[in-house]
């Protein structure tokens, strides 16, 4: 397994936090969540030829 290291700011990481508490997940799965819906975003933002 390999090490990603992520530098958040302070806000941003407890909005993470309290979404995965709120959800009931831990932060981490939450923060993998969000990187991989921001990723699709960003294949679909590019197959539509933005």
């Amino acid at each position: 397994m390999r090490v990603f290291k992520l530098y958040l700011p302070i806000d941003l990481f407890n909005r993470i936090k309290l979404m995965s508490k709120y959800y009931g997940i831990s932060i981490s799965k939450m923060m993998t969540q969000l990187l991989e819906m921001g990723y699709l975003k960003m294949l679909e933002s590019n197959t539509k030829g933005e």
